[in-house]
């Protein structure tokens, strides 16, 4: 597949492969390793090991299944964090803000990882299904889509790239023709299932309803002045 596709993505060193391997069975052995009893603890090495991962050259099919197995163990560290995010008072706590800088890494990197999947798919003949190919599309939307509702919560802007890495994800998509395909948004059997369709019209709805408040409390502030 040739695709022209224009995703911000991290330098890899090719040399550095041995640094952190993505074999499966080391994958494994190194998440049943995570220190839970202290999970801050464990979700920070979690974290750095997935962004060496990605900052390294690998197989494309092998980061595929690696990134499979990292997800189950994301989704419980991304759950715990929710926790500290929602209905914070403003400014944010110290605590808070680290937990938000460190939600907001994972979910980049969980993210990162699948649009190298995409882009090296794109880029050259690389053997993957459509049907992986749209997984990984759609995963890499909704940890982008998961971003910026949080940042959206906090009053944050999105990263630098953004929007354009979000339309190309979709243009791949409709490229693929599978924009509607139902994809299971988790690993677990009973999974709620959405479509790139679906993620994207989401992130333009809460794109708009976010200006639209923000229109509206600079509206009400001007007012305000006004009277004065």
């Amino acid at each position: 597949m040739l695709l022209d596709m224009q995703i911000t993505m991290p330098s890899q060193d090719p040399m550095a492969e041995q640094e952190f391997s993505l074999a499966s069975r080391k994958v494994r052995k190194w998440i049943e390793a995570l220190p839970y009893i202290d999970q801050n603890v464990a979700a920070k090495q979690f974290y750095d090991g997935l962004r060496r991962s990605n900052r390294q050259a690998h197989e494309t099919k092998q980061r595929l299944a690696a990134i499979e197995l990292m997800r189950p163990v994301a989704r419980e560290f991304l759950k715990g964090q929710r926790k500290y995010l929602v209905a914070q008072p403003f400014p944010l706590s110290k605590k808070a803000n680290e937990i938000l800088k460190l939600q907001q890494n994972i979910l980049s990197e969980l993210a990162v990882a699948y649009k190298i999947i995409i882009q090296e798919t794109a880029n050259r003949k690389i053997q993957l299904s459509s049907k992986k190919l749209i997984m990984c599309v759609h995963h890499a939307m909704r940890y982008m889509l998961e971003q910026y509702i949080t940042l959206s919560q906090v009053y944050s802007e999105p990263p630098k790239g953004y929007w354009q890495d979000y339309c190309q994800l979709y243009k791949m998509a409709e490229y693929l023709k599978l924009s509607h395909a139902q994809v299971k948004n988790e690993s677990t059997a009973n999974a709620i299932k959405s479509s790139a369709n679906c993620l994207f019209k989401q992130a333009c709805f809460c794109h708009s309803q976010i200006y639209t408040h923000l229109a509206m409390v600079k509206q009400k502030k001007l007012l305000l002045i006004l009277k004065q």
